[in-house]
């Protein structure tokens, strides 16, 4: 083999290699890149990760309440006092003073009865006794001289004892005429037609000219005292009801106002072909709305296993309920719970102190973001009782001032670390 070929293959090889250097090169770089990118990737995942803060909550106290059922009855309001006014006198009417709606008090006059024919039956009274008077004084003046003939013994017992007997005789007719006088200015006083009490006229039933017989009502007057309300309930429900009661009155015809009442009267024995049992109630609120002949809703309410008396001392006692929103109780396979929440204890709160200082941020920001604090969950198996429109009774799992969560369930699980406003 000659110099010259081995010169020209040690050249042709030199040129292959630097061409393959370079795209050795190009290899190298793009899987350097790659793997930078991963790793990158991967950081960014792990930051992701630690990022998410913990899950902010609503939460609801639970209050420990008296366990209470509820009957409502509807009766209708009317006055505790109502008088069909009417006069004492037979007679024409000559005028009637007030008209439906007017307000008047205790002795006002109502109406005026024609007292011509009454004035003058006074007026025969006044003589018939100015007559018995003058006869008494006759009687006395014979028997002073009867006596005096008596004692000179010029007149007999017989006389003296007649004397005697016309005086007692003149005094009783004074007497006698004398009431006949009260009595006729008694009777003439009543043709002024007065009011019982304080209250509102509600109905006139006479008008001016008329002519009435005692007793013949002319208006009727409803009293200002706080109205009655009368209803009728089973006798279910009688035995439960005492006087002096409390109740929720609603009349619709004031907005669904709601007033007070108490129980004034039970009746003792059911109504003649009814079977209910008369029950009247005494209003506490006044509202200057009200009027007779309204509509009510009473609401009688008692503990569930107790009974209402007079004395709140004297009810028997009664489990505490809980009502809770009914979002607050969730359901699975295990069965109904709720989500308790408690306090952070130290080996808790220092790590949440770490996973905020590996954020860069301070071991308290966490926990006192915009006034809130870090707590820890804890499931509670619950017994529900009732269902209300939007709460549910629990019988158990809960105690009173627990603190649950009421939105979120499917996001929370048990011994999650969850933020909470401060109340």
């Amino acid at each position: 083999m000659n110099s010259s070929y081995v010169l020209r293959m040690a050249r042709t090889a030199r040129m292959a290699t630097a061409a393959r250097m370079p795209r050795i090169s190009r290899m190298a770089a793009a899987a350097l890149l790659l793997v930078a990118l991963g790793l990158g990737l991967s950081s960014c995942s792990r930051k992701e990760e630690v990022a998410d803060p913990p899950r902010l909550v609503r939460t609801y106290e639970v209050r420990a309440e008296q366990n209470y059922e509820s009957r409502t009855f509807v009766g209708r309001t009317r006055a505790g006092s109502e008088s069909r006014v009417s006069p004492k006198v037979a007679g024409a009417v000559q005028q009637v003073l007030v008209d439906i709606g007017d307000e008047v008090a205790v002795n006002d006059v109502i109406a005026r009865i024609d007292p011509e024919p009454l004035e003058l039956q006074r007026q025969a009274a006044a003589s018939r006794l100015a007559g018995a008077q003058a006869q008494e004084v006759q009687a006395r003046a014979a028997y002073s001289r009867v006596s005096d003939l008596y004692r000179q013994e010029l007149a007999s017992r017989s006389e003296y004892d007649a004397a005697r007997a016309a005086i007692d005789t003149a005094s009783a007719s004074v007497d006698g005429a004398r009431r006949q006088l009260e009595l006729a200015e008694l009777q003439l006083s009543y043709t002024e037609v007065r009011s019982p009490f304080d209250g509102r006229v509600s109905a006139r039933i006479v008008q001016d000219g008329e002519n009435v017989a005692a007793g013949h009502p002319i208006v009727m007057i409803t009293s200002r005292d706080r109205l009655e309300i009368q209803l009728s309930v089973p006798d279910t429900v009688v035995s439960q009801i005492n006087r002096g009661d409390e109740v929720s009155v609603r009349l619709e015809a004031l907005g669904n106002t709601q007033l007070r009442a108490v129980v004034s009267g039970v009746g003792g024995g059911a109504a003649l072909g009814v079977g209910t049992f008369p029950v009247t109630l005494q209003m506490l609120d006044e509202d200057p709305r009200l009027r007779a002949g309204m509509i009510a809703e009473v609401t009688f309410t008692r503990p569930s296993n107790g009974r209402v008396t007079e004395s709140s001392e004297s009810s028997e006692p009664t489990e505490p309920v809980f009502r809770v929103p009914a979002s607050a109780v969730a359901e699975d396979r295990e069965g109904r719970f709720v989500f308790r929440l408690r306090p952070l204890n130290g080996d808790e709160e220092a790590a949440a102190s770490d996973g905020a200082v590996s954020q860069g941020a301070s071991p308290t920001s966490a926990a006192a973001n915009g006034g809130e604090k870090l707590m820890r969950v804890e499931r509670s198996p619950v017994e529900i009782g009732k269902l209300h429109s939007r709460e549910i009774e629990l019988r158990s799992g809960v105690q009173d001032g627990d603190l649950i969560i009421t939105l979120g369930l499917n996001h929370i699980s048990d011994e999650m670390t969850v933020r909470v406003m401060e109340r």
